[in-house]
């Protein structure tokens, strides 16, 4: 896993180094470090501002399975695209997407990272979108209603693999 914030011109080589490179964005400012490893990238988590950003100006408007499928054709295999409190959506071939689950808001950091993290947890284990999804979900709701980065009982969420 490797995101945007080491050095631009020390990702290429940490990537290398990857058997199955994910991506994560970071932030908008910094996303486009990464356009030049998507080709090499098995899976890459954004934000849609991050995938905007990475797109270009022309992406302003552009939402969802459409914003999916065109940083796909930058090259990842998978395409995780986080909406805030519209929820997530992820497409391998085809587009799945579930709402946000609702809950209290304590704190936003880390919300994206512990949806992310499902994801990649599930899909390495073979899990198909509409089973990790939901827990993705619920796993970054749990994470917004708590102080600090992660929920401490988001593993449970993922080693159980069940949403409630």
């Amino acid at each position: 896993v490797l995101d945007a914030n080491p050095a631009e011109a020390a990702l290429p080589e940490l990537a290398r180094r990857a058997q199955r490179l994910a991506l994560g964005g970071t932030s908008p400012a910094k996303v486009a470090r990464l356009k030049s490893l998507l080709p090499h990238a098995w899976l890459v988590c954004l934000t849609v501002a991050e995938a905007r950003a990475l797109i270009g100006p022309d992406a302003e408007t552009i939402e969802g399975a459409v914003l999916a499928r065109i940083v796909q054709t930058l090259g990842p295999q998978w395409v995780l695209l986080t909406e805030g409190r519209r929820g997530l959506g992820l497409l391998g071939k085809e587009w799945t997407a579930v709402p946000a689950h609702p809950g209290p808001v304590v704190n936003a950091t880390g919300a994206g990272d512990t949806a992310a993290a499902l994801v990649m947890f599930g899909l390495l284990r073979g899990w198909s979108a509409e089973r990790l999804l939901p827990l993705a979900a619920r796993a970054a709701t749990m994470t917004l209603g708590t102080w600090g980065n992660v929920h401490p009982e988001v593993g449970t969420v993922m080693v159980e693999g069940r949403a409630s």
